[in-house]
């Protein structure tokens, strides 16, 4: 997987990056994280079990959305892809690697102001994204709306709610099914 990852980065930077070292570090529930070295380039990437969703394909789309507004630093992408030839295929994402440092408090204040920047892009023309993406590993319903209010009911609160209804149904069901069965 490695290597596979490694020439996708060279391809992609127009620089050799051959991965010396791949170390784990704590990420989300949905993948598995690691930096990755060589003598001069690191890098963070993600990795998951491919299995038709893409979501790290969503993620690097909306990571890219959010840099071209020029509002708030974001890592960069550098690629996404799914291994080939390799049992499992695995789904990747490379972004450019951060190094974390202790914030001044000045620093929450000027992240306050990139985040007010940040949503009043396209301001009061639509909300929402043009398709179906995910959070974590839970769906998230898209479309554009006129109104964040009427957005954030329907496509964000209802649609969870939807999917918690006919998951506490399919249960209900499933413990009805169990119940008659044993009669």
């Amino acid at each position: 997987m490695w290597h596979f990852i490694s020439e996708h980065i060279s391809d992609e930077t127009q620089q050799f990056f051959s991965c010396q070292r791949a170390e784990r570090v704590s990420g989300g529930d949905t993948h598995e994280s690691y930096i990755v070295k060589d003598e001069t380039h690191r890098y963070f990437v993600k990795t998951r079990r491919y299995d038709d969703t893409q979501q790290l394909s969503h993620e690097a789309e909306g990571l890219t959305a959010i840099a071209n507004t020029q509002t708030i630093s974001t890592p960069k992408v550098i690629c996404h892809g799914i291994t080939a030839n390799e049992s499992p295929n695995m789904e990747y994402l490379v972004l450019s690697h951060i190094r974390f440092v202790e914030p001044a408090i000045s620093d929450y204040f000027t992240l306050g102001q990139q985040l007010a920047a940040l949503h009043s892009v396209n301001a009061y023309s639509s909300y929402g994204w043009p398709h179906d993406n995910y959070i974590g590993a839970s769906a998230q319903t898209n479309g554009r709306m006129a109104s964040w209010a009427d957005f954030f009911a329907e496509k964000r609160i209802g649609s969870m709610l939807e999917r918690l209804a006919s998951m506490a149904y399919g249960q209900k069901e499933t413990v009805i099914l169990i119940i008659s069965s044993r009669k």
